[in-house]
């Protein structure tokens, strides 16, 4: 018999995502991590309270709220695992610790498939160790779900199943804003390029929009509430040179190449571009920087096949080994740059510089929430109101004590009415040290103190004009397990026939 090849790349790639999985898990007591997970579990205590997906964000900026435009996909997740008699906390601890290993198992193991182990090995060190990049998967879990949902649009393309690429599509469009747009464009420079994938590309496009229709709708009804703003976070952007100097001329020479892939990698790029352009640091640090990722890794792949089997292993030892200890970048701290060497995600991991950077500083300090959150439970009912001087505080203190606030982070959109946040607010959380402007706001409503620590004061207003019934829901969470339940039944009937048969191989008859 035969002995079969061993797959040094799979071997390698496998590894890292092992690597990559106990680096997540080790994270767990310092989570939730980023702001936007409050928001999320308010967004989902808010469902909760509504019996389903309501249009109206009635639980941020209460009690007249906002129009509610955040594709609702990863709240009903959440939903699901509070359901389970999980607490909100641990529920956004269980979805940061999944989503890295997810996302860079799900991405290396659909391009080892289409394309090969060598360039999956290569997009996955790349991508991984630019460290920005890494934190932002889990930063921002919806971001990361809607491209796994938009790769798995090309895979599905490629692979021929058309109603499955649409599907995923459409998916992608309830989980993020932008991100199913980036795909668009890839799709579209695809078909503007190549008429064997035009009218397939097209279809994907049209049927997807349509299924997503009835939220793209609900989008444009309100979108004069929305004001798009270049956020603080690009103050503190990060630059892989490298991946930006080799990215660019491996997307031109995808010009070069006029492939499948290549012209996706293209598209996914130059829809970045359109699409973050009122975010850089989203481009430059984030979700942007994908398409450069892959280039580079495809381009490898490419000029690969002119190298002796030595030169080839020499090459990957010596890109390996630099991308996972080193990965220089340029980062932008409060607006001025610095070099940094050693900047790689692994290095960081080694070293225990991550705790210490901006991207992983913990907002979760429960010494300083509990007391706090234990007053406003005590003093509140479900539905009364909360407020802060700073809205961070006021949105973290609002999913931590599941209770409607005032004001709110996510401040693209506006609310329906612009009121003093604590006019209508019982208990007024005050994070120190501004105290001229809360003598004047004690005296106006006649605060009274029911609580202090290093963090804050807790107050209560004796003028409260007590509480309101939250919106009723729009759509049912019966109406949305049905609609979960005919996506997989269509899903599994385009996919049957294959169901089985892929699986992760660490052996081949002959490379890739």
């Amino acid at each position: 018999m035969k002995k079969r090849k061993i797959d040094i790349y799979n071997i390698f790639g496998f590894s890292l995502l092992i690597l990559i999985t106990i680096l997540s898990c080790v994270r767990f007591n310092y989570l939730p991590q980023f702001i936007d997970d409050y928001y999320h579990l308010s967004v989902a205590f808010g469902f909760i309270k509504s019996g389903g997906w309501t249009g109206i964000d009635w639980w941020n900026f209460s009690p007249y709220g906002r129009p509610h435009l955040y594709p609702p996909l990863y709240h009903f997740v959440i939903v699901s695992l509070i359901s389970m008699g999980i607490d909100g906390i641990t529920a956004l601890r269980i979805t940061e610790i999944l989503i890295v290993p997810l996302f860079f198992f799900l991405l290396w193991y659909i391009f080892k498939k289409q394309i090969s182990s060598f360039f999956s090995f290569f997009f996955l060190i790349i991508s991984s160790s630019f460290f920005a990049f890494y934190s932002s998967v889990s930063g921002n879990i919806p971001a990361s779900l809607a491209v796994i949902f938009g790769v798995l649009c090309w895979y599905f393309l490629k692979e021929g199943k058309i109603i499955s690429s649409i599907l995923f599509l459409a998916l992608s469009f309830y989980t993020h804003a932008g991100i199913p747009w980036i795909f668009v464009i890839s799709l579209l420079i695809l078909g503007i390029f190549s008429k064997e994938w035009r009218k397939k590309s097209l279809l994907i496009i049209s049927a997807s929009i349509v299924l997503a229709s009835p939220f793209i709708i609900h989008q444009l009804h309100y979108l004069s509430y929305v004001h798009l703003t270049v956020l603080r976070e690009v103050r503190f952007s990060h630059y892989s040179i490298l991946i930006l100097l080799a990215g660019l001329f491996s997307l031109l020479y995808c010009l070069k190449i006029r492939g499948f892939f290549s012209f996706l990698f293209l598209g996914y790029t130059l829809g970045s571009i359109v699409v973050f352009f009122k975010y850089p640091y989203r481009f430059f640090s984030a979700q942007g920087m994908l398409g450069l990722c892959m280039g580079i890794a495809y381009i490898l792949g490419y000029f690969r096949k002119n190298l002796s089997s030595k030169k080839e292993f020499l090459i990957t030892l010596i890109l390996g080994l630099f991308f996972f200890f080193i990965h220089p970048t340029v980062d932008l701290k409060n607006g001025k740059l610095k070099y940094n060497f050693l900047n790689s995600t692994y290095y960081n991991f080694i070293s225990g510089k991550f705790v210490h950077m901006f991207e992983f500083n913990t907002l979760f300090y429960p010494k300083y929430y509990t007391p706090i959150v234990e007053v406003i439970k005590k003093y509140t009912n479900a539905n009364d109101i909360i407020a802060s001087n700073i809205p961070v505080a006021s949105q973290i203190f609002s999913a931590l004590s599941n209770r409607p606030t005032s004001s709110s982070i996510m401040v693209e959109v506006e609310s329906f009415k612009r009121v003093s946040p604590y006019r209508l607010a019982k208990i007024i959380v005050w994070i120190r040290p501004e105290y001229k402007e809360l003598n004047y706001w004690i005296k106006r409503f006649n605060l009274i103190k029911l609580y202090d620590n290093e963090l804050g004061i807790v107050l209560l207003n004796p003028h409260y004009s007590g509480n309101f019934t939250p919106l009723k829901a729009k759509i049912s969470f019966k109406i949305v397990n049905l609609c979960s339940l005919f996506f997989l039944f269509i899903f599994l009937l385009d996919n049957v026939k294959i169901l089985g048969k892929n699986r992760v191989v660490l052996f081949r008859k002959e490379d890739v």
